[in-house]
């Protein structure tokens, strides 16, 4: 690696440069992606390997609209630290982005765990998605 380079930066921009080209995808393509990947027996030890992010993320719990830090995430969730969680069950709707990612992500989930540190989001597909 060249010296002066942050893996860790890089990392993430490469990431976020995915999740844009998969984002622009219709679910046919993506699946089509997955269906690639899974054949070619892609390792990534666990199936939802967690990355450490600090992420700023806007979120919408029954209509409240609030912002805090995304602390890590997989490709089946994320784990938000906040002061003050929801009950486990509640839906959410998540926005945030990935460095200079052209638009922002937008997922909905479910509320799974929820600590004195935070809580824990698992990914929904949406109804009518692309």
């Amino acid at each position: 690696m060249p010296k002066g380079r942050d893996p860790i930066s890089d990392e993430t921009r490469i990431t976020a440069r995915l999740i844009d080209l998969i984002c622009d995808m219709t679910i046919s393509q993506q699946l089509e992606l997955l269906g690639h990947l899974d054949r070619r027996k892609y390792k990534r030890g666990r199936a939802d390997r967690r990355r450490d992010r600090t992420i700023l993320v806007d979120y919408e719990i029954n209509n409240l609209l609030r912002q805090d830090f995304i602390r890590d995430i997989s490709n089946v969730g994320v784990f938000i630290e906040t002061p003050t969680s929801p009950p486990v069950g509640e839906k959410i709707r998540l926005s945030f982005s990935l460095t200079d990612a052209k638009k922002p992500i937008r997922l909905t989930g479910r509320i799974v765990r929820s600590t004195a540190k935070g809580f824990a989001v698992a990914f929904q597909p949406e109804n009518g998605s692309k």
